[in-house]
């Protein structure tokens, strides 16, 4: 059965379609990390361009001995002088560590926009600043590309959801390859929680496969986060699943439901009707455009 790990961003950013209240307040940021950290090893997932979630995981990191594993992301919009190095230098230093479990390529077209960066990612594995290197990836053609390559990786993060099945076939070739997998957008941004009514531009797309999974949830007598979130905890494949909180409630009903276990086949199969193709939707950079 997978894991759940603790999504950061809205830590540092006001984060999220149905977030209403902003970034999370520091001081309950720590009150989630203190309930996170019951379990040890459990993953925190931030990246450089996360606001100050860095800083933030970095004030309580620095003042105690913990047992989490640290994934950030390397972004190139926000590279300094010196380039992938010198920003998980900086990365490091905000977080209060000396090493890391895992650093990612936020974007996968970095790949060819910035000369050298995989070789300066193998160094970073190199010389033991992070455990485990990857990639943060948004569409199957990407994870394609990287077989093509011959690019040899230890994790990779994905999207996948009851909305969002496109990287599944893909599992068994990445658990082959040694690959650990991270998945993230259990709730796809919180639309997962939005009505039929509530959506507008792209998102009306969205009406059927919203309707299918409430009537799921009706029908098990289930709410919505537990369905989803079960959902993840159904593929035995992955080995986290990332979910994001706007408060120490939610990850406290979030490890309440996660920790319910699997679905039954029958139910997973119910759920086939939200199953979305279209990356307009799926894809949360697109909604704007």
């Amino acid at each position: 059965m997978p894991r759940l790990a603790l999504g950061t961003v809205q830590f540092g950013l006001d984060y999220g379609v149905s977030n209403k209240r902003g970034r999370i307040p520091a001081d309950e940021a720590f009150a989630i990390l203190d309930e996170a950290g019951h379990e040890h090893g459990r993953v925190l997932d931030t990246a450089a361009a996360y606001g100050t979630s860095e800083d933030v995981l970095g004030e309580y990191l620095g003042r105690r001995e913990t047992g989490f594993k640290v994934v950030s992301k390397y972004a190139a919009e926000r590279s300094v002088p010196g380039g992938l190095l010198q920003q998980l230098e900086r990365t490091l230093e905000r977080l209060a560590q000396k090493d890391i479990y895992g650093y990612l390529l936020h974007s996968f077209s970095d790949l060819e926009k910035v000369p050298g960066v995989w070789e300066e990612m193998i160094r970073v594995r190199e010389t033991g600043l992070a455990q485990k290197i990857g990639f943060s990836l948004y569409s199957p053609e990407e994870l394609e590309s990287l077989f093509q390559k011959g690019i040899l990786f230890d994790i990779v993060q994905v999207p996948h959801s009851v909305f969002d099945r496109r990287f599944a076939p893909f599992f068994g070739r990445l658990k082959d390859k040694g690959v650990e997998i991270h998945t993230r957008s259990v709730f796809l941004q919180g639309l997962a929680f939005m009505g039929p009514k509530g959506l507008s531009g792209v998102l009306q797309g969205a009406g059927p496969a919203l309707g299918s999974l409430a009537a799921v949830a009706r029908a098990e007598r289930m709410t919505v986060q537990e369905l989803c979130l079960r959902f993840s905890a159904s593929e035995p494949l992955i080995d986290e699943v990332v979910v994001g909180v706007d408060g120490l409630k939610a990850w406290q009903e979030n490890v309440r439901c996660f920790s319910s276990g699997p679905l039954s086949k029958g139910i997973v199969a119910s759920l086939g009707a939200a199953a979305i193709n279209d990356e307009e939707i799926l894809l949360p950079f697109r909604w704007g455009k």
